[in-house]
């Protein structure tokens, strides 16, 4: 049998000797072709296993490092959350942790996928929390405050 017959190309089935015999008919840099494709393909599915399966950069715990400047907002002049000076912590499960900045946001790297939930409604005044999270388990809250700054001047001044 020719080396070169494509026996496939016909809809027959192919059996298990007309396999060896083409591939003992194969020339041997044809067969030494393939071997390094296959020794190539099988030495980058094997790095990819080994790193994927590497749990030391797993995330356990977020933490404040810093808290944002700004906690108390007053009412009818502050309309947005503030988050500038604020830093949050990643600690990785091989023990290092990375300290990351909420403003300015981040687009890539260990920093990036952060979501900031709060229910503040700068209309009224109260408190308020104010959550960011990392995907569904990983969050962090903190407390933010809104004031009715004329109220809050008028208890000073009866306060003394």
């Amino acid at each position: 049998m020719s080396p070169y017959v494509v026996t496939f190309a016909r809809n027959e089935q192919i059996s298990y000797e007309v396999l060896y015999e083409n591939y003992i008919y194969m020339p041997n840099w044809q067969r030494r072709k393939y071997m390094r494709k296959g020794a190539l393909l099988l030495a980058v599915l094997l790095v990819l296993l080994l790193n994927g399966c590497d749990e030391s950069n797993t995330i356990i715990k977020l933490r404040f490092v810093r808290y944002p400047n700004k906690i108390v907002y007053i009412l009818g002049q502050d309309e947005e959350l503030d988050l500038a000076g604020g830093k949050i912590g990643i600690m990785i499960k091989s023990g290092r942790e990375i300290v990351c900045p909420l403003l300015p946001p981040q687009i890539h790297g260990d920093c990036d996928n952060f979501t900031i939930t709060t229910n503040t409604d700068f209309t009224k005044e109260g408190v308020y929390i104010v959550k960011i999270s990392r995907g569904d388990t990983l969050f962090v809250e903190y407390p933010i405050q809104v004031i009715d700054i004329d109220k809050f001047i008028d208890s000073l001044d009866d306060s003394e």
